[in-house]
């Protein structure tokens, strides 16, 4: 009933979402622990993070603790929240939890898996995870720096030159090769030019490649990031699981469309005013952080961003920042 007696109108809602809680376990060499599902049961093979339902009146970390006992035998103290995935897409809505622990001295015993694992970060885009696991994956694998190149078209050699110190000046942990007035006959070379760099100089970087996933696989990019545009054109996922795909987003419409089709993470913006946007109304940070808790996906903030606006940005629950001139022009320059 609504204040005043009148019959409130018929609600439907999707299913009440499952609480559940996640382990992330690291070792001392920074592998994170995987255990694989048994066979006869629901996606029987794939490889998730030990954990399991929320008892009604327990706390998340009960939860933890107990469930890692029965599938581990392990016995933990307290744990650190890392992240929460209010997951509602198939097969059910899920609320799930995820503490961060490092690994017990004590030896772990497979008791309701077929199989552990020790995996390092970068590994971890390789294992079949079921759907709500792979925002967790997203967000331990990818870095909170994401270099966009700038649109230069002052020849190969020059460009490498600025890229090279962009790499050793900010170590950005990902960057997208974007030349959208490069001609198309001049791509795959320029693509493949700029990938063997990245991967002589910094092999740890995460390379994208823009909208080409045909080439990107080719060549062997990390991954692939798409325009907005691209993305609503998008009705499933273009790419295979073991390869990353990112999406600019502008909107919580395309935030939705995002999580449909499987995006990996997404690049959300304009936070504040640019040079190459003038006059254009940028979200701010209210804005920004409403659209970003929104959605289960890690989230990027993109505009007049620099390093130095890390802090501000994760206090705004984004995963990272994205930024063209902030990750590529030399400090102070």
């Amino acid at each position: 009933m609504v204040e005043g007696g009148a019959p409130a109108p018929p609600i439907f809602r999707a299913a009440r979402a499952l609480p559940v809680v996640a382990g992330i376990i690291e070792d001392r060499a920074g592998g994170i622990l995987v255990a694989q599902r048994p066979p006869g049961g629901s996606e029987a093979g794939k490889w998730e993070f030990p954990g399991g339902k929320i008892r009604p009146g327990e706390s998340a970390q009960h939860a933890l603790a107990r469930e890692l006992d029965e599938e581990l035998g392990i016995v933990i103290g307290n744990a650190a929240h890392f992240a929460s995935v209010h997951w509602r897409g198939p097969p059910r809505a899920l609320n799930l939890h995820a503490y961060r622990l490092s690994a017990p001295s004590a030896p772990m015993q497979a008791r309701a898996h077929s199989a552990l694992e020790w995996a390092r970060r970068e590994e971890l885009v390789g294992y079949a995870v079921p759907a709500p696991d792979r925002p967790l994956v997203a967000r331990l694998a990818l870095p909170d720096r994401y270099l966009i190149t700038p649109d230069r078209t002052d020849g190969l050699p020059g460009f490498l030159r600025a890229l090279a110190s962009a790499l050793s000046t900010h170590a950005p942990g990902a960057m997208l090769l974007r030349t959208p007035s490069l001609p198309a006959a001049d791509r795959a070379h320029w693509a493949e030019a700029v990938l063997a760099q990245v991967r002589t100089l910094a092999p740890r970087t995460l390379a994208f490649l823009h909208a080409d996933g045909a080439l990107a696989g080719r060549l062997g990019y990390d991954g692939v990031h798409v325009s907005s545009r691209q993305l609503l054109a998008l009705r499933e996922r273009p790419l295979p699981a073991h390869r990353w795909l990112l999406a600019s987003t502008h909107t919580p419409g395309d935030l939705a469309h995002a999580e449909r089709v499987g995006v990996d993470a997404v690049v959300l913006g304009s936070v504040l005013e640019t040079a190459s946007h003038p006059g254009q109304r940028p979200l701010g940070w209210k804005r920004f952080a409403a659209f970003a808790r929104s959605t289960w996906l890690p989230v990027y903030a993109l505009g007049g961003l620099d390093e130095s606006s890390l802090p501000l940005a994760r206090s705004h629950s984004a995963h990272g920042i994205a930024a063209i001139r902030g990750l590529w022009e030399r400090r102070g320059s």
